[in-house]
């Protein structure tokens, strides 16, 4: 488990270091068309070993048409041995609005991109989500480790 855990955190930290990607900058009012930034922790979930958790991670709703959104996560670190933190973006998860509450999910498989490449040796599946003014939950699988984000909007 453990060379798992370190190949997992080499292969994001190679990743990382190929390119660089420049963050956009977002506001803290959610509306349709525009980004909301939440900040919180990234807890991982490893068999065998305490969950780790990464504080500070920044996701990025963007709303991508009215029935899908992009979540940019930034600063994430999914293991204590990456040497890195990266910038992963997760595209095309369908939404509903109700009443400015949104719930996600996808039953599909997603491939996430790092840099701008797909990076499909670590897919995305089961996510699910809400957020709302205030606050973001989302759980996933990145590959067969469970995730969990829990952030707040910064005022």
């Amino acid at each position: 488990m453990k060379r798992l855990t370190i190949l997992f955190s080499l292969l994001l930290s190679v990743v990382m270091f190929a390119s660089c990607e420049k963050e956009s900058e977002t506001s803290n009012t959610q509306t349709a068309n525009q980004p909301t930034k939440y900040v919180g922790a990234i807890t991982v979930t490893m068999e065998g070993t305490p969950d780790f958790i990464h504080e500070g991670v920044e996701v990025v709703a963007n709303f991508d048409s009215d029935t899908t959104l992009n979540l940019d996560m930034i600063n994430v670190k999914f293991a204590e041995n990456m040497p890195l933190t990266i910038t992963m973006n997760v595209a095309g998860i369908g939404y509903t609005n109700n009443n400015g509450t949104y719930t996600f999910s996808s039953t599909d498989t997603i491939i996430p991109t790092l840099a701008g490449e797909p990076f499909d040796r670590f897919p995305i599946n089961d996510l699910n989500g809400s957020m709302d003014a205030d606050a973001m939950n989302i759980t996933f699988l990145c590959g067969a480790y469970p995730v969990k984000f829990e952030g707040a909007v910064t005022k």
